[in-house]
């Protein structure tokens, strides 16, 4: 099970730091935070699980 919620954290990570980026490219402030407090977050819940260690 901590291989599989590994993947979906990073997977979220890349997936709403990749938005984020677009959302700076169409200039949309609000989206951009959103995505970017939800990145923070999934980062934040990454690193205090240990990277899922097995």
């Amino acid at each position: 099970m901590p291989r599989l919620q590994r993947g979906l954290v990073l997977g979220g990570i890349v997936l709403n730091a990749s938005a984020f980026a677009y959302s700076l490219y169409v200039r949309s402030v609000l989206y951009a935070t959103v995505f970017l407090v939800v990145t923070a977050y999934l980062l934040v819940v990454y690193r205090a699980n240990d990277g899922y260690a097995d």
